[in-house]
């Protein structure tokens, strides 16, 4: 059996006690952080967990007394009591802690965390999640997109990139027990591929603007070292499900705060400003903001939000958006953010799109189609900006109707010639004329009568989406709660 397939296993005997396939990113953090405590416990050779499991099932042998106190609350006090114990480095404890802050065990779900532990307790993972010498993390992220094995021997990457397999595995174990409504995991391939067309040198800082409750951050850390790679999210649970990620393989989550990256950007300066990243790697969350957040980041004292840039209308997307200008160096930043294509066109965004082009800041637009994230329902962009650009034109790659393969799209780009796989390279100038449109189809050049009849349909089907976009938006203003943030990952 291939360590894709054995940590596969693993995840889905764990995820299938849920009984459910409708799970949210609450439940796959506090899963997650359970299988990272049997491991650190394994490792550590700390008896908590199995003294758990012991209290929790008086019918099995145990050397001392079951507690009367019920499931959730025997779970947080042990889990309390290895953070406070010698065994987990100061990061760990901080973040096992910040779980049980933020996203503590519930009665509720008792059973359920009953037939987990019983599950844990009959296997050793450390091996598995062992992260010297191959990248058992590949395998990770592959499988959860796991059901009796050594989770110790499961965790053990000397000889192969057991991480991507990792990586892989989290992302199906997600599609198929996760709710779309509530939870989203970007593919593998696609970070990956966002990674590669940023071209990451040694020693490049990087910088994740937005890290979500998938494996992108921890593809990344399995080819950079750690202490260059950073992230922040808008969303707390997603930054504490990212470093659980990183911790079970190991490595550095220190530098992954549980602030809200909007609202405190966490990497500060001796000078006082943020820091400035080589590399910026944004994966927004979507949605309206709040007028009572909207009215703080407009007073954000880093100036990251002028009015000049982000309009009168805040969104999740606008905001990211300025948020990746501003953390990229200025001299030679490079930055790649996934958007929705409508933002590409759309008159919410036009003052951003009119900067960026204006100052020759946009590389590339390539379009991702809808498909290949299945909880989303309209189509994706990546767009790729570098700082010191060589020539004045953007080139354009409409993907959107082929399925994601990143070797293909980066001999596109590497290549950067006009009409190359259909591809096309269109100045700066003519894009001014076109009102900032960044749209690939707008440019197309393609004699067929039949196309540009297509073309009119497509930017028609946009523009309606736009507009119930824009309704929905107004919906979650009203109905926002004050000073909570909508949208996902």
């Amino acid at each position: 059996m291939s360590r894709y397939d054995e940590i596969y296993k693993l995840l889905s005997n764990i995820y299938s006690e849920h009984e459910s396939r409708r799970l949210g990113a609450l439940t796959f953090l506090q899963t997650q952080t359970m299988l990272l405590w049997k491991l650190q416990a394994e490792k550590k050779k700390y008896p908590g967990f199995t003294r758990l499991h012991q209290n929790i099932f008086p019918q099995e042998k145990r050397r001392e007394p079951r507690e009367k106190e019920s499931t959730a609350k025997l779970i947080n006090k042990y889990m309390a009591d290895f953070a406070a114990g010698p065994g987990p480095s100061d990061s760990d404890r901080e973040l096992f802690n910040l779980v049980l802050q933020h996203a503590p065990y519930q009665e509720a779900d008792a059973e359920v965390w009953e037939r987990i532990i019983k599950f844990l307790n009959g296997y050793s993972l450390k091996d598995l999640f062992d992260a010297s010498g191959q990248d058992a993390r590949s395998d990770y992220c592959r499988a959860f997109n796991l059901k009796g094995y050594s989770i110790e021997d499961l965790f053990d990457a000397s000889g192969q990139d057991t991480r991507s397999d990792y990586c892989r595995a989290f992302q199906k174990i997600i599609a198929e027990y996760g709710d779309p409504a509530r939870v989203a995991s970007l593919p593998v391939d696609l970070s990956l591929f966002m990674s590669r067309v940023l071209n990451i040198q040694d020693k490049d800082r990087v910088f994740f603007a937005g890290c979500g409750v998938g494996t992108a951050l921890l593809n990344c850390v399995a080819n950079e070292p750690a202490n260059y790679v950073y992230a922040q999210d808008s969303i707390i649970t997603n930054a504490l499900s990212a470093r659980v990620h990183l911790a079970l393989f190991g490595c550095d989550h220190s530098k992954v705060p549980a602030k809200n990256l909007l609202l405190e950007p966490d990497f500060i300066e001796e000078d006082k400003n943020l820091k400035k990243f080589d590399c910026v790697i944004s994966l927004p969350q979507m949605g309206s903001v709040s007028s009572r957040i909207a009215a703080r980041l407009r007073k954000d004292p880093f100036g990251r939000f002028p009015e000049t840039l982000v309009g009168r209308r805040f969104t999740l997307e606008l905001a990211h958006m300025a948020h990746t200008l501003h953390a990229m160096k200025p001299s030679a930043g490079r930055g790649a953010i996934l958007l929705p294509a409508r933002f590409l066109s759309i008159e919410s965004s036009h003052l951003i799109r009119a900067h960026i082009v204006s100052v020759n800041y946009v590389d590339a637009v390539i379009t991702i189609p809808r498909s290949y994230i299945p909880s989303l329902t309209f189509d994706m962009a990546v767009l790729v900006l570098k700082m010191d650009k060589q020539d004045e034109n953007v080139l354009f790659v409409d993907n959107s109707s082929f399925k994601l393969d990143p070797d293909y799209l980066m001999d596109i780009l590497q290549k950067r010639q006009d009409g190359y796989k259909g591809s096309m390279l269109v100045t700066t100038t003519k894009i001014h004329g076109n009102k900032y449109n960044l749209y690939p189809g707008r440019y197309r050049k393609d004699t067929r009568t039949s196309r540009p009849d297509l073309e009119q349909i497509k930017e028609r089907i946009i523009s309606i989406d736009t507009e119930l976009k824009d309704v929905q938006d107004k919906l979650d203003r009203e109905l926002a709660e004050v000073g909570m943030l909508s949208g996902h990952t």
